[in-house]
Protein backbone atom coordinates (compact mmCIF):
# COMPACT_ATOMS: atom_id res chain seq x y z
CA UNK A 1 0.00 0.00 0.00
CA UNK A 2 2.74 2.50 0.93
CA UNK A 3 4.66 1.61 -2.19
CA UNK A 4 1.63 2.22 -4.43
CA UNK A 5 0.82 5.46 -2.63
CA UNK A 6 4.35 6.76 -3.13
CA UNK A 7 4.41 5.84 -6.83
CA UNK A 8 1.05 7.54 -7.43
CA UNK A 9 1.72 10.76 -5.51
CA UNK A 10 5.48 11.08 -5.00
CA UNK A 11 4.64 12.32 -1.51
CA UNK A 12 7.29 11.77 1.19
CA UNK A 13 6.19 9.20 3.77
CA UNK A 14 6.93 9.28 7.49
CA UNK A 15 6.15 6.17 9.56
CA UNK A 16 6.22 6.24 13.36
CA UNK A 17 6.25 2.94 15.23
CA UNK A 18 7.19 1.58 18.64
CA UNK A 19 8.23 -1.69 16.98
CA UNK A 20 12.00 -1.61 16.39
CA UNK A 21 11.77 -4.15 13.55
CA UNK A 22 9.08 -2.36 11.52
CA UNK A 23 11.24 -2.12 8.40
CA UNK A 24 12.09 -5.77 8.78
CA UNK A 25 8.43 -6.74 8.26
CA UNK A 26 7.97 -4.69 5.10
CA UNK A 27 7.83 -6.40 1.73
CA UNK A 28 11.15 -6.12 -0.11
CA UNK A 29 9.53 -4.22 -2.99
CA UNK A 30 8.27 -1.47 -0.69
CA UNK A 31 11.36 -1.34 1.50
CA UNK A 32 13.77 -1.12 -1.45
CA UNK A 33 11.64 1.44 -3.28
CA UNK A 34 10.96 3.76 -0.36
CA UNK A 35 14.43 3.45 1.21
CA UNK A 36 13.31 4.57 4.66
CA UNK A 37 15.91 6.09 6.95
CA UNK A 38 15.52 4.78 10.48
CA UNK A 39 15.70 7.38 13.24
CA UNK A 40 15.60 6.08 16.80
CA UNK A 41 13.94 8.22 19.46
CA UNK A 42 15.96 8.83 22.59
CA UNK A 43 15.22 6.41 25.42
CA UNK A 44 13.61 7.64 28.63
CA UNK A 45 15.81 7.87 31.69
CA UNK A 46 14.73 6.87 35.20
CA UNK A 47 13.82 10.45 36.21
CA UNK A 48 11.58 10.89 33.16
CA UNK A 49 9.95 7.51 33.75
CA UNK A 50 9.23 8.47 37.35
CA UNK A 51 7.42 11.58 36.15
CA UNK A 52 5.31 9.48 33.75
CA UNK A 53 4.37 6.96 36.44
CA UNK A 54 3.70 9.67 39.00
CA UNK A 55 1.25 11.32 36.62
CA UNK A 56 -0.47 8.01 35.92
CA UNK A 57 -0.78 7.27 39.65
CA UNK A 58 -2.40 10.66 40.30
CA UNK A 59 -5.11 9.76 37.81
CA UNK A 60 -5.59 6.27 39.26
CA UNK A 61 -5.62 7.48 42.85
CA UNK A 62 -8.61 9.64 42.06
CA UNK A 63 -10.54 6.47 41.23
CA UNK A 64 -8.94 3.54 43.05
CA UNK A 65 -6.95 5.03 45.94
CA UNK A 66 -3.89 2.92 45.07
CA UNK A 67 -0.85 3.41 47.29
CA UNK A 68 2.52 2.20 46.02
CA UNK A 69 5.60 3.08 48.11
CA UNK A 70 7.85 5.67 46.47
CA UNK A 71 10.82 3.29 46.87
CA UNK A 72 9.01 0.69 44.75
CA UNK A 73 7.98 3.27 42.17
CA UNK A 74 11.59 4.37 41.79
CA UNK A 75 12.70 0.73 41.57
CA UNK A 76 10.28 0.15 38.69
CA UNK A 77 11.81 3.17 36.95
CA UNK A 78 15.32 1.87 37.60
CA UNK A 79 14.52 -1.49 35.98
CA UNK A 80 12.67 0.05 33.03
CA UNK A 81 15.41 2.61 32.38
CA UNK A 82 17.72 -0.22 31.25
CA UNK A 83 15.67 -0.29 28.04
CA UNK A 84 14.40 3.27 28.34
CA UNK A 85 10.88 1.92 27.88
CA UNK A 86 7.85 3.83 29.18
CA UNK A 87 5.65 0.94 28.04
CA UNK A 88 7.61 -1.47 30.24
CA UNK A 89 7.38 0.85 33.24
CA UNK A 90 3.64 1.47 32.78
CA UNK A 91 2.96 -2.26 32.37
CA UNK A 92 4.81 -3.02 35.62
CA UNK A 93 2.83 -0.29 37.37
CA UNK A 94 -0.47 -1.61 35.98
CA UNK A 95 0.35 -5.11 37.21
CA UNK A 96 0.93 -3.66 40.68
CA UNK A 97 -2.36 -1.77 40.53
CA UNK A 98 -4.32 -4.92 39.61
CA UNK A 99 -2.52 -7.15 42.14
CA UNK A 100 -4.53 -8.17 45.17
CA UNK A 101 -3.37 -8.90 48.72
CA UNK A 102 0.33 -8.57 47.95
CA UNK A 103 3.13 -6.68 49.60
CA UNK A 104 4.93 -4.35 47.21
CA UNK A 105 8.56 -5.38 47.61
CA UNK A 106 11.57 -5.40 45.29
CA UNK A 107 11.31 -9.19 45.16
CA UNK A 108 7.71 -8.92 43.94
CA UNK A 109 8.72 -6.40 41.25
CA UNK A 110 11.66 -8.60 40.19
CA UNK A 111 9.30 -11.53 39.58
CA UNK A 112 6.94 -9.38 37.53
CA UNK A 113 9.85 -7.95 35.57
CA UNK A 114 11.34 -11.37 34.84
CA UNK A 115 7.99 -12.68 33.63
CA UNK A 116 7.57 -9.71 31.30
CA UNK A 117 11.08 -10.01 29.89
CA UNK A 118 10.59 -13.72 29.18
CA UNK A 119 7.37 -12.92 27.31
CA UNK A 120 9.08 -10.19 25.31
CA UNK A 121 11.84 -12.58 24.24
CA UNK A 122 9.23 -15.14 23.18
CA UNK A 123 7.50 -12.52 21.04
CA UNK A 124 10.86 -11.53 19.53
CA UNK A 125 11.69 -15.14 18.61
CA UNK A 126 8.22 -15.68 17.12
CA UNK A 127 8.84 -12.70 14.82
CA UNK A 128 12.03 -14.19 13.36
CA UNK A 129 12.21 -15.45 9.82
CA UNK A 130 13.54 -18.97 9.17
CA UNK A 131 17.05 -17.82 8.19
CA UNK A 132 17.24 -15.46 11.17
CA UNK A 133 16.32 -18.26 13.54
CA UNK A 134 18.89 -20.55 11.88
CA UNK A 135 21.55 -17.85 12.21
CA UNK A 136 20.88 -17.24 15.91
CA UNK A 137 20.79 -20.97 16.62
CA UNK A 138 24.21 -21.24 14.98
CA UNK A 139 25.59 -18.35 17.04
CA UNK A 140 24.16 -19.87 20.23
CA UNK A 141 25.58 -23.29 19.39
CA UNK A 142 29.07 -21.87 18.89
CA UNK A 143 28.81 -19.82 22.10
CA UNK A 144 27.70 -22.85 24.14
CA UNK A 145 30.60 -24.92 22.75
CA UNK A 146 33.05 -22.10 23.46
CA UNK A 147 34.05 -21.83 19.79
CA UNK A 148 34.86 -18.59 18.02
CA UNK A 149 31.75 -17.02 16.52
CA UNK A 150 32.85 -16.11 13.01
CA UNK A 151 31.21 -16.02 9.60
CA UNK A 152 33.15 -19.11 8.57
CA UNK A 153 32.12 -21.13 11.64
CA UNK A 154 28.48 -20.16 11.23
CA UNK A 155 28.66 -21.37 7.61
CA UNK A 156 30.09 -24.65 8.84
CA UNK A 157 27.16 -25.48 11.12
CA UNK A 158 24.35 -23.95 9.04
CA UNK A 159 23.15 -23.88 5.45
CA UNK A 160 23.56 -20.13 5.17
CA UNK A 161 25.85 -18.47 2.63
CA UNK A 162 28.61 -16.08 3.66
CA UNK A 163 26.73 -13.17 2.07
CA UNK A 164 23.49 -13.97 3.92
CA UNK A 165 25.38 -14.35 7.20
CA UNK A 166 26.92 -10.90 6.69
CA UNK A 167 23.42 -9.45 6.14
CA UNK A 168 22.12 -11.14 9.28
CA UNK A 169 25.07 -9.90 11.31
CA UNK A 170 24.15 -6.32 10.33
CA UNK A 171 20.49 -6.93 11.29
CA UNK A 172 21.25 -8.29 14.76
CA UNK A 173 24.00 -5.77 15.47
CA UNK A 174 21.40 -3.10 14.68
CA UNK A 175 18.90 -4.87 16.96
CA UNK A 176 21.55 -4.80 19.70
CA UNK A 177 21.60 -8.60 20.06
CA UNK A 178 25.22 -9.19 19.04
CA UNK A 179 28.43 -7.18 18.75
CA UNK A 180 31.00 -7.50 15.98
CA UNK A 181 34.64 -6.84 16.85
CA UNK A 182 38.10 -7.28 15.40
CA UNK A 183 40.16 -10.09 16.92
CA UNK A 184 43.67 -8.87 17.68
CA UNK A 185 45.16 -12.31 16.98
CA UNK A 186 46.45 -12.34 13.43
CA UNK A 187 45.85 -15.07 10.88
CA UNK A 188 48.88 -14.66 8.69
CA UNK A 189 48.86 -10.96 7.88
CA UNK A 190 45.12 -10.39 8.43
CA UNK A 191 42.98 -9.75 11.46
CA UNK A 192 39.50 -11.26 11.45
CA UNK A 193 36.06 -10.38 12.78
CA UNK A 194 34.30 -12.19 15.61
CA UNK A 195 30.87 -11.91 17.18
CA UNK A 196 29.64 -12.03 20.74
CA UNK A 197 26.34 -11.35 22.49
CA UNK A 198 25.87 -7.88 23.91
CA UNK A 199 25.49 -9.36 27.39
CA UNK A 200 25.35 -12.62 29.30
CA UNK A 201 21.71 -11.83 30.03
CA UNK A 202 20.93 -11.62 26.29
CA UNK A 203 22.71 -14.93 25.66
CA UNK A 204 20.84 -16.71 28.48
CA UNK A 205 17.48 -15.24 27.47
CA UNK A 206 17.82 -16.37 23.86
CA UNK A 207 19.10 -19.77 24.92
CA UNK A 208 15.97 -20.30 26.99
CA UNK A 209 13.53 -19.54 24.14
CA UNK A 210 15.30 -20.78 20.99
Amino acid sequence: YLNSLYRETGTPIVCISNLPRTLHFMEDDARLTLLFERIDFRNYNAIELYGILEGRLKILNGELQIKIPEEILRYICFLSAKEGSARHAITLLDKCVTARNVEFTKEFIDKLNQSMEEKEWEIFVESLKKTEREFLNGVLDLAVKGEKITNKNIQRISKLSSQRISQLINIFVYDYIIIEFINNTKRGDKRYKELCFVSQETFESLLSVL
